[in-house]
């Protein structure tokens, strides 16, 4: 009985692989791939143009991919599969990305991932950073095209040296608020001022109340 069920368990997960099927890039081979009808026509056209123009300058290749059926993978995971089964970036010098939209996965429906040939101009927190202040505001106000037509252009950007990483980082880092660190810090030297300078009577008797949270 032991034999079968691991028989039967195996037979199960050939199944549910099989089942897992990547799609093939489109025909003819492109840049864009919308397979959800995210952009329409004159915007596929228009930023698939855009890319290639690029691919043909530099040898790097961004794709796009839009495409809701993510198999039970990771939305990372799925966008790197699909990278490997496409062959995206010229070989030997892993200089591809892709970024993937899940229009149907809205929690986690955006994904730039690189490949090792990148890495170094286009770092996780530097992709993260282009998904949260580009790609997102732009698509919560409906403009799916201008997010990624911009987010596009800093990767470009990036992977033709015009600026570094942490350039980029330094300049889109804040946005105009005071962060939790500096407060806290300003607070601790109010307080130790306010020691030394107030009222000599005064004590630390009381642990554990000095700094609101």
């Amino acid at each position: 009985m032991r034999y079968i069920s691991a028989f039967l368990l195996i037979l199960c997960i050939t199944a549910k692989a099989s089942g897992q099927q990547l799609p093939e890039p489109m025909v003819p081979l492109r840049l864009v791939n919308d397979f959800t009808g995210f952009l329409n026509e004159d915007q596929q056209i228009s930023l698939n143009n855009k890319l290639l123009d690029f691919n043909n300058q530099t040898s790097t290749q961004i794709y796009v991919v839009t495409y809701n059926d993510l198999q039970d993978y990771p939305i990372e995971e799925f966008a790197d599969k699909l990278a490997e089964k496409w062959g995206i970036g010229q070989k030997g010098k892993d200089n591809g990305l892709i970024i993937l939209i899940s229009p149907e996965n809205r929690q986690r429906g955006i994904t730039i991932q690189t490949g090792y040939g990148l890495e170094g101009a286009v770092p996780d927190a530097i992709a993260k950073r282009v998904i949260e202040k580009v790609i997102v505001p732009a698509f919560r106000e409906g403009k799916y095209y201008a997010g990624l037509d911009s987010a596009t252009n800093v990767l470009m950007s990036l992977t033709r040296g015009e600026f570094t990483a942490e350039n980029y980082m330094k300049k889109n880092g804040g946005d105009g608020k005071i962060p939790g660190a500096a407060v806290i810090f300003l607070i601790i030297i109010f307080l130790l001022l306010s020691k030394i300078f107030g009222s000599r009577k005064r004590t630390l008797g009381r642990r554990g109340s000095m700094l609101p949270w």
